[in-house]
């Protein structure tokens, strides 16, 4: 099922994809992921692909006329719009990356900004993603005052990112970035009623996750 899928940990693919630049819209993307990722990739894809029918997509082919002044590859909220650079490379784990924004972003922003308007199934995951997240946090800072962290971890952690104080980085580098996927399954679960069927940090942040979808 794919709520046992989102609990296996699989690398998501971040070789250049020509196949995905080339597709005409984002329905292309998805289906191309779906039928040729791997079983993580098209597990989450699946997933999420419910949430992404009103999200436009634009490839990126000459920066000057093609993108704002955005990122290079970013999905932009007020515009419900994910922009792809074909020079920096267009691959499964920046669309990934990217569907996650878009997917999630409003839900996640909403039960912070307005809960009262979500409902409390939300509010609750919102609340144990923050609570993993900030576990997570000191076990980062705890494994660099010690020497311990990765260029991988400090850049993610650093404040082009931030994903340790930002819930929708948190959650859309967690299910698309090998790197932090593999911190995770360091960290403790945090504390909940499942957690003799959590083995670590990762496996609670997948269980959150898919609940958010389901």
């Amino acid at each position: 099922s794919v709520a046992q899928a989102l609990n296996i940990s699989e690398a998501t693919n971040s070789e250049p994809n020509p196949a995905l630049q080339d597709a005409p819209d984002l329905a292309s993307i998805i289906d191309s992921i779906i039928a040729n990722g791997n079983k993580f990739e098209k597990a989450l894809m699946r997933l999420i692909r419910p949430f992404l029918k009103d999200t436009q997509l634009v490839i990126v082919e000459n920066e000057n006329t093609d993108l704002p002044a955005y990122l290079t590859e970013e999905f932009r909220g007020a515009t419900n719009t994910i922009y792809l650079n074909v020079e920096t490379g267009v691959n499964n784990t920046v669309v990934l990356h990217e569907a996650l924004h878009a997917a999630t972003l409003d839900a996640l922003v909403a039960a912070i900004v307005t809960p009262k308007a979500v409902s409390p199934q939300l509010r609750q995951i919102v609340a144990e993603i923050q609570q993993l997240m900030a576990v997570a946090h000191n076990k980062y800072l705890a494994d660099k005052g010690a020497g311990r962290s990765t260029v991988a971890m400090d850049r993610l952690a650093g404040e082009d990112i931030s994903v340790f104080t930002d819930i929708t980085e948190f959650v859309s580098y967690g299910l698309s970035q090998p790197e932090l996927q593999e911190f995770l399954s360091t960290v403790d679960a945090t504390l909940t009623w499942k957690l003799g069927t959590l083995r670590n940090g990762l496996s609670k942040f997948l269980d959150l996750v898919r609940r958010i979808f389901n």
